[in-house]
């Protein structure tokens, strides 16, 4: 259990929840762009933290734009959804 503390296994473990996320949704191509969004959030995070380890400031614009992008992104595919849903029954 111990080695889940350590920089490596914490990255080995979340790269493995990420690779079972990205095998477990690949059919839904909704949750797919979800779960690739989400994964390029979770590399970006596990970059700057590793930047971070190394003594590199990195600014925190990085990781709140990229928040704002995959918020946007996510808004128009659920209004994009409630559209085509709205024609389907009309």
């Amino acid at each position: 259990m111990d080695v889940f503390l350590t920089s490596d296994g914490l990255l080995a473990l979340m790269t493995l929840a990420a690779l079972a996320i990205v095998l477990g949704v690949d059919n839904l191509v909704f949750i797919a762009i979800v779960s690739g969004l989400a994964l390029a959030f979770l590399i970006l995070i596990g970059v700057v933290l590793v930047a971070d380890g190394l003594g590199q400031r990195v600014p925190r614009g990085y990781i709140y734009s990229s928040m704002a992008f995959s918020l946007s992104v996510e808004l128009l595919n659920m209004r994009y959804r409630r559209r085509s849903r709205r024609r389907g029954r009309g």
